[in-house]
């Protein structure tokens, strides 16, 4: 059992010390090194150059800054105030054709009948999409069939069809072409 234990001894002190060698460091060119070049100098001639104009430097002047301008910001910033109470006091009951009140004036209605026009309806085509979309939008204008760019007012019905309200009419968008209204089909103005 001794000769075990010494035996082990060994080899743990054997290995131990073999472990515990010290790093030899490796030497790596310095590939980013300047090259180092022996240069041969040449003394040029004192009369083949002119020689330098010296310009005296004056004494700095100092001017003086002065205050610097305030430019306040958050000008649009005011106090509300109190608020100012105003009373209702009593109602006041008035009656067409009392009192400086005068009756209204009864206009009788002409009838004109109008025939309507049929509308025109347009194919429309693909929607305009720009190049860089990251947001997905499209749009429509003449070119896919609109009758005027400029757009007043826009509606969704029921049916889920879109109603543009243009200075060249009214547009009915159904998802695949525009119904146009104008003056030749009943409206009273094509600005709408």
């Amino acid at each position: 059992m001794n000769r075990n234990i010494i035996q082990a001894v060994f080899l743990i002190s054997g290995i131990f010390l073999f472990s515990c060698s010290q790093k030899q460091e490796q030497e790596r060119p310095n590939t980013f090194a300047p090259k180092v070049v022996e240069t041969k100098g040449y003394l040029v001639p004192k009369d083949s150059v002119t020689e330098p104009k010296i310009i005296l430097a004056d004494k700095p002047a100092i001017v003086k800054a002065g205050n610097p301008k305030v430019v306040p910001t958050n000008t649009n910033i005011h106090l509300a105030g109190k608020p100012k109470i105003v009373l209702d006091g009593k109602a006041r009951v008035i009656t067409p054709g009392q009192d400086t009140f005068l009756l209204p004036k009864t206009v009788p209605v002409i009838d004109s009948p109008f025939v309507a026009g049929i509308p025109e309806v347009v194919i429309a085509k693909d929607a305009y999409v720009k190049d860089q979309n990251p947001e997905g939008f499209s749009s429509f204008s003449k070119l896919q069939g609109l009758k005027h760019d400029v757009i007043g007012c826009m509606l969704q019905d029921k049916s889920g069809n879109l109603w543009f309200g243009t200075s060249g009419g009214v547009s009915k968008y159904d998802g695949k072409s525009f119904t146009h209204f104008t003056e030749k089909e009943g409206l009273s103005n094509n600005t709408v």
